[in-house]
């Protein structure tokens, strides 16, 4: 395992994007929570309510999952 695996989030966010960390593995970690709230945002202006069911293929270090975990009811989030 690196050393960037290990970093805390604040250590993170001055790491490139494609870096080994959950925060820069899918782009620039000081977006990390932007994006997610943005991916979030979006989805529930298209009509996403907690009754629904979302799969979410691809969801990689859960950028938007960890929002939906908690807007959505129990056991209608599943990510892969």
């Amino acid at each position: 395992m690196s050393d960037t695996r290990k970093l805390a989030a604040e250590a993170a966010a001055s790491l490139h994007a494609g870096a080994e960390h959950y925060r820069a593995y899918v782009g620039p970690s000081r977006q990390y929570d932007f994006m997610g709230a943005t991916q979030f945002c979006l989805l529930i202006t298209l009509g996403l309510r907690e009754d629904h069911k979302l799969l979410d293929l691809g969801c990689g270090p859960l950028r938007a999952g960890r929002f939906l975990m908690m807007y959505l009811a129990p056991g209608h989030y599943c990510g892969i």
